[in-house]
C-alpha cells in the first residue's frame, strides 16, 4: 500500500535540478538531498522544514544581491553559528565588500570565525542564547533609532 498522497508523484533526487530553480543557484545543491529525502518519506514536518531552508536560502541570496552594497553591514543571528544559509551569507558579504556581524551562541561555529565582528553568547542553552540575542537586537534598534533623532528630542523622549 502506498503512503504517498493521491495525485502527488514521488520525486527522485535527479528531478530536483537547478534548472527547475534557476534563481537558487548553488544554494539548491546544499538542500536538494534534504528536500528529496523529506519528499520520499512523506513526512510533512520534515518536508516543511526542508522547504523552509530552501526558501530562506533563495530569499537571502536574492535580497543580498539586490539590496546590499559595499559599505553596508550584514547582521546574522544563529545560535549554533553553523546554519548553512548564514555562513554562506557571511561569505557572500565578505566577497562583495559588505561588513558582517555574527550573533552566535554555543561554540560560535563557523559564523563567529568568518564574520568581521562576533557577538558571542557563551552559553549552551538555546533559550539563554536567544534571549541574549533578543536583548542585543533591542539595544541595536534603540541606538539606531536614537542616532537618527535630533539630540534635543532624544533628551526629552521616553523610550
Amino acid at each position: 500500500m502506498s503512503t504517498e498522497p493521491a495525485g502527488i508523484p514521488r520525486r527522485r533526487h535527479h528531478e530536483l535540478s537547478e534548472a527547475a530553480f534557476p534563481s537558487a543557484g548553488s544554494y539548491l545543491t546544499a538542500y536538494r538531498d534534504a528536500v528529496a529525502q523529506a519528499w520520499a518519506s512523506v513526512d510533512p514536518a520534515a518536508f516543511d522544514h526542508a522547504a523552509a531552508l530552501l526558501a530562506a536560502a533563495i530569499r537571502s541570496r536574492r535580497v543580498m544581491r539586490t539590496m546590499a552594497a559595499p559599505g553596508d553591514v550584514l547582521i546574522t543571528i544563529s545560535s549554533s553559528g553553523n546554519s548553512e544559509n548564514i555562513v554562506r551569507a557571511i561569505d557572500w558579504a565578505r566577497a562583495n565588500g559588505v561588513g558582517s556581524i555574527a550573533m552566535t551562541g554555543f561554540t560560535g561555529g563557523r559564523s563567529a570565525v568568518r564574520a568581521d565582528v562576533s557577538l558571542h553568547v557563551a552559553a549552551e542553552n538555546y533559550g539563554v542564547v536567544e534571549d541574549v540575542h533578543q536583548s542585543m537586537m533591542h539595544c541595536l534598534a534603540q541606538y539606531l533609532r536614537q542616532s537618527a533623532m535630533p539630540p534635543e528630542l532624544v533628551a526629552h523622549r521616553v523610550f
